[in-house]
């Protein structure tokens, strides 16, 4: 059942998918940033992204015109974002985000896709970090495809901006960036679904 206040489910990790619909699926909570999605959008189908699980962090209304693609399942998720009773060290101070994890990770990841990938829509993965991105570089979802005993992608943080500071419409072809790789913080991941029972926004 869910509220403003209380979200509880009744999960199982007994799942018996033979075949998945999508081999990688990706997932995210949005609000206010739900322009940024087209972009995001056509950045990550060229990563070989076969299905997009939106949770809209209120009510749609006209902005569903944003997310109207056939490979996008929209979800309204209008709970509150910061938890109104938290207390330090005691509770998390997200409400609405860890519960749309693992709502997502049971009702679309392990039920249709093999892998599913969790970031934000300023959110960019790749399979090389640094300035100079190589000719050779594979997308996720080839990387996943010839090395399919990996379970967890961290994907680690490189801070980065656009060089006139204003948000642009499509990727960028230059950007600014940062030199130092965040080792541990603000990590993003990629599961395969099959193996993970819960997960929190920065690690399973």
């Amino acid at each position: 059942k869910y509220n403003d206040e209380i979200m509880s489910f009744n999960i199982s990790n007994q799942y018996t998918v033979q075949e998945f619909e999508h081999k990688l699926s990706i997932t995210t909570l949005c609000f206010n940033d739900y322009e940024l999605f087209p972009m995001w959008h056509e950045y990550y189908r060229k990563q070989g992204i076969d299905h997009f699980y939106i949770y809209y962090n209120g009510i749609v209304g006209d902005k569903k015109k944003f997310f109207d693609y056939d490979d996008v399942t929209l979800i309204e998720w209008p709970f509150k974002y910061w938890n109104s009773y938290r207390r330090k060290k005691l509770s998390s101070v997200h409400h609405a985000q860890p519960a749309y994890l693992n709502h997502s990770l049971y009702l679309f990841g392990k039920k249709t896709s093999e892998y599913i990938i969790y970031c934000d829509l300023d959110e960019y993965l790749q399979t090389h970090c640094g300035i100079k991105i190589p000719n050779d570089m594979i997308t996720i979802k080839q990387l996943i495809t010839e090395r399919p005993n990996i379970d967890v992608i961290r994907f680690l943080n490189l801070w980065a901006e656009t060089i006139d500071n204003k948000i642009p419409t499509s990727f960028p072809d230059n950007f600014l960036v940062s030199q130092h790789i965040q080792k541990v913080e603000r990590t993003k991941n990629l599961y395969k679904t099959s193996v993970v029972k819960c997960i929190s926004i920065h690690s399973p």
